[in-house]
């Protein structure tokens, strides 16, 4: 039996290890603040339904957040079922899923089936009523909060609070914290740190000489024998509760934290601990006993909004939810992160310019793309941006087509206004077809195709050429539809099949051709009547059959293909059967 159980600790080790090293240190997070509907930019606590919503604590009303979607609620002076007061502290949930919230004037409860609140309030002793600043469900028909630095037991069904008479809770005068983690209530006070045990009925005094004169923030409990304890001002403790050791982690301390202030603690997914303090979010790397540090970068909108993190909460689906003071909310996901966001930042090394019309991967996966700003190169490996601009010889810098030729060291350029370039990789010289090389109508090349090895098919607004590699000539290819010449509007994209049929979008529709000598014949596919007959701007035919393909039915679409990858966006698809 210990054998097993001593395999099951090492299965676990190794995960969680294993978790820790793919830990990406450049994290990317989703912003949502007051543009996506947010009452109030301070986030001071959070938590999850049974329905899978959150619920915020602002200090403008309560949020009600979806995934989509906020639902506000306010305190109204004329309505005794609305909250006791705007100003929120903090929020609990119990087994029958009725949120407890602290508010500036009391103590609320939200009953989802009546979609109302009830208020209680407390007062001092000059009649005032006190702010319920902690609460932290005990079980069905209790719960603690703290006002006025004092503890208080509520009966829930009787509705009425009085001071808490806890075994073993002695000569403690004032109490800064209480923090629900599972059935163990954490309570912070001026003599030290206490753990109350809902099920038991007992509170229990952790002796740690470290902490008798600190202000206890909160503290969580990390498997397998970890105690942490946030202060006020003297930083982060970790008792190891199996050998009695502490560690102290401190903003200018060997063991360095963002600061001394330390407001929220939370595990997510992988176990491993997440701490916000007054002026960062830290992630702690227990392989070497460090914290990676996230603040907010003005040039970075993948940033944190805000360096300030007043809560954090790790929900049921893994995501990472981070409440800043005066920042919104900020929120991470380990599969977002798999996503990395790539923009201009003004005064850095980076994009151009974000207007992005294609996207080409090379052999060495670095990255050609073309923008409003030009021909951008992006060596993944080295992290680093190369721009090529109408000052380094381009016609235009708005680019709407780009193909690689890796073994003629080549990159094939449509511009719009611009037509037809070629970049000499090494020399990073660049050859320019203009319009006496009878290139294009319009000087505009919208789209690159590759045909065989050494061709390319080249499609300009209306009209469709093909480019030899080797001799540098065009040759056209007018399209005819009954015997009669046609002319397209506005080409947008450019496919060949693998039975060397021409698929083409314009503005109008989309049109399938087959290549009979220099010119393309039209062919009938699809049905009459057909939905695609509607406005569209792309198309893609499968590789992987050729009797199927995707289409978007609606404008403003984008797709790029590069080897293996597809960057898109699009709104809707129909899938076409021939």
């Amino acid at each position: 039996m210990k054998k097993i159980v001593y395999a099951i600790c090492l299965l676990v080790m190794l995960i969680v290890t294993k978790a820790q090293a793919q830990f990406n240190s450049e994290l990317s997070f989703a912003r949502i603040g007051l543009e996506e509907g947010l009452s109030q930019s301070a986030v001071l606590d959070i938590v999850q339904d049974s329905q899978g919503c959150l619920w915020l604590a602002t200090q403008d009303g309560l949020n009600k957040y979806n995934g989509y979607d906020f639902t506000v609620y306010r305190h109204d002076s004329r309505d005794t079922t609305t909250l006791a007061n705007d100003f929120l502290y903090a929020l609990d949930i119990d087994v029958h899923d009725r949120l407890w919230i602290g508010t500036e004037s009391g103590l609320s409860c939200y009953d989802a089936n009546r979609d109302a609140f009830r208020n209680y309030s407390l007062k001092d002793s000059l009649n005032k009523r006190l702010a319920v600043t902690h609460v932290a469900i005990v079980d069905s028909l209790s719960l603690l909060f703290l006002a006025g630095n004092r503890l208080y037991m509520f009966d829930v069904h009787e509705g009425l609070s009085k001071p808490a008479e806890l075994t073993g809770f002695v000569d403690v005068e004032q109490c800064y914290s209480l923090t629900r983690r599972d059935s163990l209530i954490y309570i912070g006070t001026d003599k030290g740190l206490y753990i109350y045990s809902g099920g038991k009925k007992e509170v229990r005094k952790y002796s740690f000489k470290e902490l008798e004169n600190c202000r206890i923030l909160t503290a969580l409990m990390q498997a397998p024998s970890y105690l942490w304890v946030a202060t006020e001002g003297q930083g982060l403790y970790r008792f190891d509760l199996s050998d009695a050791t502490v560690r102290h982690y401190t903003a200018r301390g060997e063991r360095c934290i963002g600061s001394d202030y330390v407001r929220s603690l939370a595990l997510d997914h992988w176990n491993r601990l997440w701490v916000g303090t007054f002026t960062s979010l830290n992630i702690y790397r227990q392989e070497d006993d460090t914290f990676e540090q996230y603040v907010n970068d003005p040039s970075n909108p993948a940033s944190l909004s805000q360096t300030s993190v007043r809560s954090l909460y790790c929900d049921r689906q893994g995501g990472m939810w981070m409440g800043t003071y005066f920042g919104g909310l900020n929120y991470y996901h380990e599969q977002k992160n798999r996503f990395r966001y790539i923009s201009r930042m003004p005064g850095r090394n980076s994009l151009n310019n974000n207007v992005i019309s294609c996207i080409v991967e090379d052999k060495k996966q670095n990255l050609w793309i073309g923008t409003n700003g030009g021909l951008n190169l992006y060596d993944k490996q080295k992290g680093l941006f190369r721009a090529f601009t109408t000052a380094d010889g381009l016609p235009s810098n708005d680019i709407k087509a780009l193909q690689v030729d890796e073994e003629r060291q080549e990159v094939y350029i449509g511009s719009h206004a611009g037509e037809f370039s070629i970049l000499h990789v090494p020399s990073g010289r660049i050859e320019n077809f203009m319009p006496s090389d009878r290139v294009t109508d319009g000087r505009s090349v919208y789209t690159l195709t590759p045909k065989g090895k050494d061709e390319l098919w080249v499609s300009t607004v209306r009209t469709i050429k093909c480019f030899d590699k080797r001799s540098r000539t065009f040759t056209d290819f007018p399209m005819i539809a009954d015997g009669k010449p046609i002319e397209l509007s506005e080409i947008q994209l450019f496919f060949e099949d693998s039975k060397q049929r021409i698929w083409i979008s314009d503005k109008e529709s989309i049109h399938v051709f087959r290549i009979v000598g220099n010119t393309l014949e039209q062919v009938s596919l699809l049905p009459a009547g057909h939905e695609l007959e509607r406005k569209k701007y792309s198309v893609y035919v499968s590789r992987l059959t050729t009797y199927s393909g995707w289409a978007p039915v609606t404008d403003c679409t984008v797709s790029m293909r590069t080897k293996g990858k597809w960057y898109v966006i699009l709104r809707r698809m129909v899938c076409l059967t021939m």
